[in-house]
């Protein structure tokens, strides 16, 4: 009876023993399994969020390190894509200010030449001093056409410098308001984007 007993409980423990065995497998087998995948689920979360530079990491080679290998290749893919349109953009902004530059300049230079002229006859030296200086400040911002980006500052004050000459032009007939705030003039931003035409 002691042994039939003993031989009861020892299948008892073993039983029990096994089953904490096997679920202690399980759940070692299902982290090892689901850790990738997480991990793949967050890196796909950061790409909708924007971020292109992101890479898995995951060098399995079962199904999910397939999976995020190519997942990996589609996004760096998309980063370089994105790199060669903002580039082309870029490129293309200079060429359409170069143009604009090459097509304004010879008009407006003419335009201000004659009402410096026209200030000569009637004797405003002031005037013509206001307008001479104001073409000498804005040709000097076109001198440097390797500079791309200038300060928000410079490109209002190549504004101003216009927009003095237009008033020179159209006496009372033309006025202007400048309203910038002061802790963005020191941002950048591509040169003559205030062009007025």
């Amino acid at each position: 009876n002691r042994l039939s007993d003993g031989l009861i409980n020892f299948t008892v423990l073993i039983g029990f023993a096994s089953i904490v065995l096997i679920i202690l497998l399980s759940i070692i087998i299902s982290y090892g399994f689901t850790k990738p995948i997480r991990k793949f689920v967050d890196k796909i979360g950061m790409v909708e969020e924007g971020r292109f530079d992101v890479k898995t990491g995951i060098g399995t080679c079962d199904e999910i390190g397939l999976l995020s290998s190519r997942f990996d290749r589609m996004v760096s893919k998309i980063n370089q894509l994105i790199n060669e349109n903002y580039n082309s953009l870029i490129k293309q902004r200079e060429a359409e200010i170069s143009t604009l530059m090459a097509q304004i300049n010879p008009h407006f230079l003419n335009n201000t030449l004659q009402t410096i002229k026209s200030l000569a006859i009637l004797g405003k030296t002031d005037e013509i001093s206001t307008a001479v200086t104001a073409l000498g400040n804005m040709f000097k911002c076109n001198v440097n056409i390797h500079i791309v980006f200038i300060s928000i500052r410079q490109e209002i004050e190549y504004a101003v410098n216009y927009m003095e000459i237009q008033k020179l032009r159209y006496g009372s007939r033309f006025s202007y308001e400048i309203n910038v705030p002061e802790e963005i003039k020191d941002f950048y931003t591509m040169k003559l984007i205030l062009q007025p035409i």
